[in-house]
């Protein structure tokens, strides 16, 4: 029982521009949201970790289905950096040598794999219904179980329109096709 997540793709903020895997029905496709260090700090205005960023790519599929899936942080998101060697499979020299700050729905996407595991720890450790670990309660979650607390922990984002760059305010109801079922928020879904 696999949980198959994908990174949307950084073709937005045009419509229909979900990347081929990301497209495929029984996939997490994850879209990217606003990172900036005054997201956290402005409330909800300007720059913010309300709001999709325009780079994600944006739904629907071909096929008419909403995607992105779900969205996390995505831009200004610290990352190993290489050192260039083929095949040394090591960081560059030194603490801040060693990282990079980097942005797209492939950054976006370890992190919303955290969160999936993160609620099958939760199931596991048997934390459903108490908020503490409890053996009697503990089962093993299946994928679908994950994907539906992804889904149900959304927050609706306001986004870029394509054609004027213009803020709009988050949609009345998700899924839609700029977020899917919105950003992340497992505080929201499991209790502890």
């Amino acid at each position: 029982d696999f949980l198959l997540l994908f990174a949307a793709g950084n073709s937005g903020p045009w419509p229909s521009t979900i990347g081929s895997q990301a497209a495929a029905k029984n996939v997490i496709a994850v879209g990217a949201g606003e990172n900036h260090p005054e997201s956290y700090a402005d409330g909800g205005a300007g720059r913010s970790i309300h709001n999709v960023v325009d780079f994600s790519s944006k739904g629907p599929t071909l096929d008419g289905l909403f995607k992105p899936t779900v969205v996390a942080p995505g831009e200004n998101i610290a990352s190993a950096d290489s050192d260039g060697a083929a095949y040394s499979f090591q960081c560059s020299a030194g603490m801040m040598a060693a990282l990079e700050t980097l942005g797209g729905t492939s950054m976006a996407t370890p992190a919303c794999a955290g969160g999936a595991a993160l609620i099958r720890q939760y199931f596991d450790k048997g934390y459903y219904g108490t908020g503490a670990p409890n053996n009697a309660s503990a089962f093993m979650p299946s994928a679908a179980l994950v994907t539906a607390v992804l889904i149900h922990s959304g927050k609706p984002m306001s986004y870029y329109d394509p054609y004027t760059g213009e803020l709009l305010p988050a949609p009345p109801t998700l899924p839609h096709s700029s977020q899917g079922f919105g950003r992340v928020d497992l505080d929201s879904v499991l209790y502890l």
